[in-house]
């Protein structure tokens, strides 16, 4: 009920949140199309990566084919997070389990460990991506070696590391 309301009046609510209250997360309205996903911080961009062992997703600088993701919505408003350039989904592996475990890009097969549950913050209009099966949210951290920027499921914690930018592509 409550997701078919802020479908109904996304653009209306959200703006009435953003005045009258405390940061917080609405569901996304109209969310479906190409995208960029950016951290607002560094302006690095989510990446599929192809040339790894392990099909991470890291963040990079502009310019790469695989930085473009199609976000699709299903019935129960859940999303799928869909690389155009692999035709892979951001997916945390039904067999890892705690906080940590990086996101990769697999196979899409619509599996809960491949949707995404999207949130709009109402204090700076940035992105929070929470995975279905567990509940926690995709962030940015470091991986050894070479410190590389990958995207972890960490516990939600409403960090700056866990905020994205959604930059639709016409």
């Amino acid at each position: 009920m409550r997701r078919t309301f802020l479908r109904a009046f996304g653009a209306s609510l959200l703006a009435l949140v953003c005045v009258a209250g405390p940061a917080v997360a609405s569901a996304v309205p109209d969310v479906d199309g190409s995208f960029l996903i950016s951290d607002p911080d560094t302006r690095r961009f989510a990446t599929a990566e192809t040339q790894t062992v392990d099909p991470l997703v890291s963040m990079l600088d502009r310019g790469l084919p695989a930085q473009t993701w199609g976000i699709t919505s299903d019935p129960r408003g859940n999303h799928e997070i869909r690389n155009t350039s692999t035709n892979t989904c951001w997916a945390v592996p039904r067999i890892t389990v705690g906080p940590g475990s990086l996101v990769k890009h697999v196979a899409c097969t619509g599996a809960s460990e491949q949707q995404w549950e999207i949130q709009t913050m109402s204090t700076d209009g940035t992105t929070r991506l929470i995975s279905v099966h567990s509940a926690r949210c995709a962030g940015l951290a470091l991986t050894e070696p070479g410190n590389k920027p990958v995207l972890r499921e960490l516990d939600c914690t409403g960090g700056a590391n866990q905020k994205f930018l959604l930059l639709r592509l016409t």
